[in-house]
């Protein structure tokens, strides 16, 4: 958690982020990782096609957090 949050706060500060508060997207952030390598690991299918899914779902979330700037 200490290092999302610090990375986060890094790059909400060179502005590559939206003015969000850090600590509840770290938190929000993590749960959804944690969440998708719970998916992953129980992925009836493919591991390698459920990675796949799980960065394409992160890659869209993080996609709205980005800034216009």
């Amino acid at each position: 958690m200490r290092l999302l949050h610090e990375q986060l706060d890094l790059m909400r500060r060179q502005g590559h982020l939206k003015p969000v508060p850090v600590r509840a997207m770290t938190h929000a952030l993590s749960g959804a990782m944690n969440e998708l390598a719970l998916w992953i690991a129980q992925h009836p299918g493919s591991a390698d096609a459920a990675l796949d899914e799980a960065m394409e779902v992160i890659a869209r979330l993080l996609d709205g957090f980005r800034s216009d700037a």
